[in-house]
């Protein structure tokens, strides 16, 4: 390839990476792995490798946590056996996140599929190819520090419950059942980097995100050598990539699989019917043979493949888990004097690398020139250091590092060096430092103290960071941040002697000064100040209740309106339709609509009822509110300290809610977002109960506010709420006597009966709601009637529970105890 075109590629590059380099993780929601029944039996074990044996199944170099959803002790076993397998085969300094649920896959023949929650860029972390894409645990990996959360997870696995599974561990399986580890072990390989980006249609195949390859994509050529990622060859979305991904004639082939295996190449899956996460993400099923056919596309009956073979594991080599990282401190930009600097660099490797080819690329002039000076190990360990001398003051020395390994591959720091390398300047420093802020959308009068936080970077060291404010039209004060962490300071202002009140507006602006002889200092905003208004707190209340014809005073809103759109019949509180959602990976939007008055709670608790329709973007089947597979979300949560932090009363949920909602989400599909618009016939009743808890106590005074939570990317219709009402339960034995109607027997073992008049003046049938001590609804329906009304709550466990009964003129409510 030529230089220049190789510099058009790296700048188009470069336009790209800039415009998602604003984060680390790219998240991820598609499969990325699937592992499907073979309809065969094949009476195979192969047992776990030697160091496996050897380990007598102790915890290996790596380390896997693994959080389960839905399974049995024996499943979580015999899950736990295939995670210390591969433990004992990864790198000492591996720490992988596993989040699996056993779940029914309706896919038909699917034993388990898995995906990886995100995947990071190579630039970012030093990898070997800086123009691919890593699966997070295998970034993580080689960038040697965490890049998310072990609740949002690495690898997300999910088994099909409704196989016949074999859940021991000695590959003795028996006739007609799935062995369990096996398909584990294939499907956390996937995870760990063994799955590719090609996709396919009637006309084009194509790979990658924003066109970048993931690293396994780099290793795929034809029978006669050509990478089908090479777009010298093959362009991207081309038939001609079409009819390679589908012709049945594709390799993998990489330095270390053909110097561990002793061939140049393996035959992978590439049938003529394309099979998303099944096609190129797996060896041959019919070529491969036994001792390497755990990545095979099939899993037969009674096939028991414990160990994950040559073949695997040197794949998963070359795409990096066999690496070389090349660790360096930079010294920074200097003021003082100097003749030469020393810069040093710190090797780690998971193989032998060449100790004679440690090495330093520098540059005085932005590399129009440049030179090469081998680095030296005094002590003889993996620490090397060069010194460089300096030609001149106000000088910037530009440099990268390189050394290479067994498999002879060159490892670069900066990886993508061509457009990124470290600097250093030696001079006169001229450069303002980098001052960031968020400033918060509100403040409630109620706080007792306002925190403020400021991000400031600069290239020779912050000296200090301070604050320059106002409310409404005093006298400005000053303040100063002190660092927290990370580059973060922190300032707290007690509200006491601010007095603020409901519309006030608290006025400000941040100054960060960096440590030059001369100092340069930033402002933020870059002019002006921020302006944050301050929301009246009402008075308190017992209850509340709207439909919301005339509502504005009662709420604080962001994102919300009072309207009643186009074929309704009614008002509502509205989400914006559609609602906005984040296009920038690791962002989100909360929208809300808050009751600006607080309600007390007392012992008797709070009765929530609304309806609402909720076309939100579903999350994963099955997954569970608070999960990474749960994505955008509608939730009431309320705050006991006027809004510092806030709990949620109920758990959230999106369109999987009602079928009806899901239905018509999913029925209009647009680039990822919901078209559908909702229908005021869609509108579902909601209730929900809350009582004193360790969280909230009775005599609390509560703040309530409706949240909608939107992630990146997709989004759909949004969010109505109509008819809320918000009210205390009345004492249920004094409200039923006074209308003469007898409750019995209470207690009681389930056959709860009511009669009196209350009853036959009604209307019919009567509906019933009845809640637990959490507040949650655990039963609902509608009695029998006549002279005598019937609820049967037998089904239910021993306890004492809120039952609530309406009738026209409004709601009764009674506390009964089940005994069993």
């Amino acid at each position: 390839m030529n230089k220049p075109f190789l510099i058009n590629i790296l700048l188009s590059s470069c336009l790209i990476i800039n415009s998602i380099n604003a984060q680390e993780l790219i998240y991820n929601k598609s499969v990325t792995g699937v592992c499907y029944a073979g309809n065969k039996t094949t009476r195979i074990y192969i047992p776990p490798p030697q160091r496996f044996l050897k380990n007598d199944r102790s915890k290996g170099g790596g380390s896997i946590t693994v959080y389960y959803t839905g399974y049995s002790t024996e499943a979580m076993e015999a899950f736990e056996y295939a995670v210390s397998i591969l433990e004992v085969l990864l790198p000492a300094d591996t720490k992988t996140t596993v989040l699996t649920s056993w779940v029914r896959i309706e896919t038909s023949g699917v034993l388990a599929n898995s995906s990886v929650t995100a995947i990071a860029g190579g630039w970012a972390i030093d990898a070997l190819n800086p123009l691919a894409l890593y699966p997070v645990s295998l970034a993580e990996k080689i960038a040697g520090r965490s890049l998310n959360s072990d609740l949002e997870g690495d690898i997300t696995l999910a088994v099909n419950s409704s196989v016949n599974w074999y859940l021991g561990t000695d590959g003795n399986v028996p006739v007609g059942k799935y062995d369990f580890v096996t398909v584990v072990l294939h499907e956390l390989c996937h995870g760990l980097g063994f799955f590719d980006s090609f996709n396919t249609d009637s006309n084009t195949g194509w790979y990658g995100f924003s066109s970048f390859p993931v690293i396994y994509d780099t290793f795929i050529e034809n029978s006669q050598g050509k990478l089908l990622t090479d777009t010298l060859e093959f362009r991207n979305y081309t038939m001609a990539l079409r009819n390679e991904l589908t012709g049945g004639n594709l390799y993998f082939r990489g330095p270390v699989f053909e110097k561990l295996t002793g061939v140049p190449k393996t035959r992978i899956y590439a049938p003529a019917t394309w099979d998303n996460g099944s096609s190129i993400s797996h060896l041959d099923e019919e070529l491969t043979l036994q001792p390497n056919e755990l990545m095979t596309p099939l899993i037969d009956m009674r096939e028991a493949i414990h160990d994950p073979g040559i073949y695997t594991l040197s794949v998963l080599g070359d795409i990096g888990w066999i690496n070389t990282r090349i660790i360096h401190e930079p010294p920074g930009d200097s003021e003082e004097t100097l003749s030469q600097i020393e810069l040093s660099v710190e090797i780690k490797s998971d193989t032998i690398f060449n100790r004679d080819k440690v090495a330093l690329v520098y540059s005085f002039d932005s590399f129009e020139n440049s030179d090469t000076l081998f680095m030296t190990s005094f002590t003889s360990d993996n620490h090397f250091s060069v010194n460089v001398n300096l030609p001149s003051y106000n000088t910037e020395l530009q440099y990268y590092f390189f050394t290479e390994d067994f498999f002879l591959r060159s490892f670069h720091s900066p990886s993508l060096y061509q457009l990124f390398r470290y600097k250093a300047f030696i001079g006169s420093d001229t450069i303002k430092p980098d001052l960031n802020h968020t400033p918060a959308e509100y403040y409630f009068e109620t706080v007792d103290s306002i925190t403020l936080m400021a991000e400031a970077v600069d290239n020779i060291g912050i000296d200090s960071v301070y604050l320059e404010y106002w409310v409404d039209d005093n006298q400005s004060a000053f303040a100063s941040f002190k660092y927290d962490k990370d580059d973060s300071y922190k300032i707290v202002l007690g509200t006491e002697d601010l007095l603020l009140r409901g519309g006030d507006s608290l006025r400000y602006r941040i100054f960060a000064t960096d440590s030059a002889v001369v100092p340069n200092i930033s402002v933020a905003p870059d002019s002006g100040y921020y302006s944050i208004g301050i929301v009246n707190i009402g008075p308190v209340i017992s209850s509340y209740t709207s439909d919301f014809t005339d509502a504005e005073d009662d709420f604080f809103k962001l994102g919300f309106e009072f309207t009643r759109p186009l074929g309704f019949q009614k008002s509502g509180l509205h989400s914006k339709h559609p609602y906005e959602s984040p296009e920038e990976n690791g962002k989100n939007l909360n929208f809300i609509a808050m009751l600006l008055n607080p309600l007390k709670l007392d012992e008797s608790g709070l009765l929530f009822q609304y309806s609402d329709i909720a076309l939100i973007e579903p999350g994963e089947d099955g997954a569970a509110f608070g999960s990474v597979d749960f994505y955008d979300y509608v939730v009431v949560e309320a705050s006991k300290d006027f809004g510092k932090s806030w709990l949620s009363l109920f758990d959230g949920y999106d369109a999987r809610f009602n079928s009806t909602w899901l239905k018509t989400y999913n029925s209009s599909i647009v680039d990822q977002n919901s078209t559908a618009t909702a229908k005021e016939w869609m509108f579902v009743k909601q209730s929900g109960f809350i009582s004193p808890s360790a969280s909230l106590k009775a005599g609390d005074t509560i703040l309530i506010r409706f949240r909608l939570f939107s992630d990146p990317f997709a989004y759909g219709w949004g969010w109505a709420i109509q008819d809320l009402e918000i009210s205390p339960l009345i004492d249920g034995i004094e409200e039923l006597m006074s209308e003469k109607l007898m409750i019995y027997p209470n207690p009681g073992r389930g056959i709860i009966r009511l009669k009196g008049q209350g009853i036959i003046s009604g209307i019919y049938p009567v509906r019933y709601e009845v809640f637990n001590t959490t507040g949650i609804p655990v039963s609902k329906g509608f009695a029998s009637v006549g002279n005598e009304t019937v609820i049967d709550i037998t089904g239910l466990s021993s306890g004492i529970y809120i039952i609530v009964i309406y009738f026209d003129d409004g709601i009764r409510t009674f506390k009964y105890s089940l005994i069993k």
